[in-house]
């Protein structure tokens, strides 16, 4: 059990180390409604302007990820 533990607890800080690359492809596969359960209020109703606000985080995120890459 200890070996599984230990195995999680690597898969874990590989996944939160990575958080944004995470984000981006969660937003970007995921459906609006499962997007909009987790964000709750943190998205706009309209879906106009819902899809605008991903559109703009998966940009940053985008240009975030390039970035570090750039720099490794």
């Amino acid at each position: 059990m200890d070996f599984w533990n230990e195995q999680a607890d690597q898969l874990e800080k590989a996944l939160l180390d990575n958080a944004p690359a995470l984000v981006l492809h969660y937003i970007r596969t995921a459906s609006p409604e499962a997007v909009a359960a987790l964000a709750g209020d943190a998205l706009p109703a309209s879906d106009n302007t819902r899809a605008s606000v991903v559109a703009t985080l998966a940009a940053r995120l985008e240009r975030s990820r390039v970035s570090m890459a750039a720099a490794t």
